[in-house]
Order: C-alpha cells, then sequence, then structure tokens
C-alpha cells in the first residue's frame, strides 16, 4: 500500500504541474525548445496486486540554425503482488547537423539499465549520418546509420567494451488532426560479437486532448539475442499508456 500511495502522490504531482504548465504564457518556454514528459499509472488490487508506473521525456531545442539537439528518457517499473516484473531506465541524447534538405549528420549517447535483461548497465556513444525518406507536415520518415563504441557490464559479470554500429528508423503520421501513430525500430550490433544484438521496437498512437495535454498508448518491445545465462527470454513486451503533456 506504500507504494500505491507514493505511486498516486506522483500522479498528483503530475497533473498539478500540467495545469500550471497549461496555464504558463508560450514566451515562458525557451525559444526553440519543444517536447512532452508523460506518466503512466496503473493499479489493481484483490485476487492480484499489480503496480506499474511508466516515466518518459522527448524533448527538442531547435534554434533554426541547423544544429538541432534531441534527447529523450523512459522509465518502466513494476510489481505483481510484492514482487518486482518489470524495471527498465533508459536514456538518449543526439546532436543533429542539417547537411541538406534531406540528409544530416549526429553524434548519439545512449544508455540503458534493466534488471530483466540482466544489464546493470550499457553506455553507446556513436556518429553517423541519416536521410529523411519523408518530410512533410502530415508524415515524417527518417532512417539513419552509424558506428562508434559499447561497454556493456551485465549482472555477476565484468565490464566489456567493444565496437559498435548502430542503425534506426523512425517514423511519425499525422492520422488526423487530434490523431499521431508513431513507429520506432533502433538496433545496437557489437563489433566483437555481431549476434549479440540489441534491438528495440515501438509502436503506439497518440490523441490530443487540449492544446497542451495528450492521451498515449504505446507497445514496447526490447529484444537481447543474447540474454545472460539463466535469463531465458530474449523479449521484453510493455504496454504503456499515461497522459502527456506538451511544452
Amino acid at each position: 500500500m506504500k507504494a500505491v500511495g507514493k505511486a498516486v502522490c506522483v500522479l498528483g504531482l503530475f497533473v498539478t504541474w500540467t495545469s500550471a504548465a497549461r496555464a504558463q504564457q508560450a514566451a515562458s518556454v525557451p525559444q526553440g525548445l519543444s517536447g512532452s514528459a508523460g506518466f503512466g499509472l496503473s493499479l489493481t488490487q484483490g485476487n492480484t496486486d499489480t503496480l506499474n508506473i511508466s516515466a518518459t521525456d522527448d524533448s527538442i531545442y531547435d534554434p533554426k540554425t541547423g544544429n538541432v539537439m534531441k534527447w529523450s528518457a523512459l522509465y518502466l517499473r513494476g510489481k505483481q503482488n510484492g514482487v518486482l516484473a518489470v524495471n527498465r531506465a533508459s536514456g538518449m541524447f543526439r546532436d543533429e547537423l542539417t547537411v541538406n534538405h534531406r540528409m544530416f549528420m549526429f553524434a548519439q549517447f545512449d544508455a540503458l539499465h534493466d534488471t530483466f535483461k540482466g544489464i546493470d548497465y550499457l553506455y553507446s556513444p556513436s556518429a553517423g549520418v541519416g536521410y529523411k525518406m519523408i518530410d512533410t507536415k502530415i508524415t515524417t520518415w527518417n532512417v539513419d546509420a552509424g558506428i562508434g563504441g559499447v561497454v556493456e557490464r551485465d549482472t555477476g559479470q565484468p565490464a566489456i567494451g567493444s565496437g559498435a554500429i548502430t542503425f534506426s528508423e523512425k517514423l511519425i503520421h499525422q492520422l488526423s488532426p487530434t490523431i499521431a501513430f508513431k513507429e520506432a525500430v533502433t538496433g545496437l550490433l557489437k563489433m566483437n560479437d555481431i549476434p549479440d544484438g540489441l534491438y528495440t521496437f515501438g509502436a503506439g498512437v497518440a490523441a490530443k486532448v487540449n492544446s497542451r495535454l495528450q492521451m498515449s498508448v504505446d507497445v514496447l518491445d526490447t529484444f537481447k539475442n543474447r540474454p545472460v545465462d539463466g535469463l531465458t527470454h530474449k523479449h521484453d513486451l510493455a504496454v504503456v499508456t499515461g497522459v502527456v503533456a506538451k511544452y
């Protein structure tokens, strides 16, 4: 019950923050900065006690100079009958430099902790090039590939470093003035062990409530081809629902 109480308090703080953000003038947001922050909470009491919390952030800083900075974060934690069932935290920072209308260069840093993948920590800096396959007001679709490094420490094992190859694609399509579909795939391959790949897939919809708030539903799948010994599941599937505040 303490966990439920804490979760309700966090939800209350988030609602209060979104209300305050909506009341602010647009000038209060730094010029060029936009993004969204979301919070999700689900719980059941009775035959099965469950508590799931999710928090997300996606931000872009675009001063209209051809250099764009992007960062995102995801936190998932859940318990079932008092037993931890999911515990994952990830973050990404990217600096993009526009080459022309379609092509861009980027430098990126990724971090991941996933208890049930046996990953104590994974850090991966990379750099590469990308291409805007579609770039319209209704649809954007970007693909990119890069090269860099990765340092990973799995549960009970020493940290191991390697060169890395990365790739990703991201699609956002406006189904209507109030509903958007989004989809993204990322991949990380170790040069010293190509089959030991880490892949993520996400797809979801966001429905606009008003100029500041959205309701979102996302399906997230994390696939590690060679999980730590004793952790047999290569896939981790999560359905994340929440309230998203735009700024």
